[in-house]
């Protein structure tokens, strides 16, 4: 029997588009699977980036209820299980109360799935690469170096695991393999899956002029046995089309 795993891909809340994510939440709704991933980068955490520091954006006040809102959205908009570690989560948390803060190191209040309140959301917290599906591990993606063409970044992890791999962090949407066959028979499925993102690009002022190659949308992992099939699900104005049906917000 075949059964669905969403992938939700980066939000960066307070970043994020409403809309977008309305449009990922009513067909999770409808795929009603037993376990929802988000590749990480959740919230954006500007108030503690390096290029925040010194800033205004630092002394905003914004962190509490950016974390308490994203929880909202992950919690009872997606319906999300599961979030990956990632580099605007874990990691810039990490590196600024080390860097800026370091009495505050080793509190285990401090370690960010306590920071983000996951238990109390019912969400499980990996800080490292987990297998989602036979042969597919789920990372954030900055575990490799990002490349700019869409399912790269995701191949170059695969080819370093020897996984399959799904991921965000690009911001990309793509579908990459690299198999093995002989005397006409596949011997090894290698596949790297980019799940695109859920940001407001006219948030995003880091862009400069406004441009990127990024696509809107979530993925979704087919299984049947041991069998996986990555689905690319693009959106477009707020519409996409999954599994017979166009949906729109």
């Amino acid at each position: 029997m075949t059964y669905l795993i969403p992938v939700v891909s980066d939000i960066q809340y307070p970043l994020h588009d409403p809309r977008a994510v309305q449009l990922a939440g009513t067909i999770i709704s409808d795929i009603n699977a037993e376990r929802v991933y988000c590749v990480g980068d959740e919230l954006d955490n500007w108030q503690i980036g390096r290029w925040s520091k010194g800033y205004t954006e630092e002394y905003d006040g914004g962190l509490g209820l950016a974390r308490d809102g994203v929880g909202t959205v992950l919690r009872d908009d997606l319906g999300i299980t599961d979030v990956m570690r990632s580099n605007h989560g874990e990691t810039r948390l990490r590196t600024y109360i080390k860097k800026y803060a370091p009495a505050l190191d080793g509190l285990p209040e401090m370690e960010y799935d306590a920071f983000m309140r996951f238990e109390s959301l019912g969400i499980k917290y990996h800080d490292h690469p987990v297998e989602v599906a036979p042969g597919w591990l789920l990372v954030h993606g900055d575990e490799g170096g990002l490349i700019q063409t869409a399912g790269g970044t995701a191949m170059n992890i695969a080819k370093k695991s020897g996984f399959s791999v799904v991921c965000g962090h690009s911001h990309r949407m793509g579908i990459q393999h690299y198999h093995h066959a002989f005397s006409g028979t596949v011997t090894r499925e290698l596949w790297g899956f980019e799940v695109g993102h859920l940001m407001d690009m006219e948030k995003a002022l880091y862009l400069k002029g406004g441009f990127g190659n990024w696509q809107q949308g979530i993925g979704v992992l087919a299984v049947d046995g041991d069998n996986v099939t990555p689905i690319a699900i693009p959106f477009h104005n707020h519409r996409a089309y999954f599994n017979g049906t166009t949906y729109k917000v």
